[in-house]
């Protein structure tokens, strides 16, 4: 999974939130992936968000071409 430039897997995906979002009082979270990732990877990250304490998650589409 890729944050910005970081590149992170599942495992520490739900401390490194914690820590980033902590003393912040919006605490959203923004998905994008493309249809070359699978379903079930999209949940389990959303999962993560979640049990880190964040639960405004939102998915990010892109324009369907005409």
């Amino acid at each position: 999974i890729e944050a910005g430039k970081a590149k992170l897997d599942l495992g520490s995906m739900r401390e490194k939130l914690r820590s980033i979002f902590k003393n912040r009082k919006n605490k959203q979270v923004y998905i994008q992936a493309d249809k070359q990732v699978d379903y079930g990877l999209v949940a389990e990250t959303m999962a993560e968000i979640r049990a880190a304490g964040i639960t405004n998650i939102g998915l990010i589409t892109l324009p369907k071409d005409p």
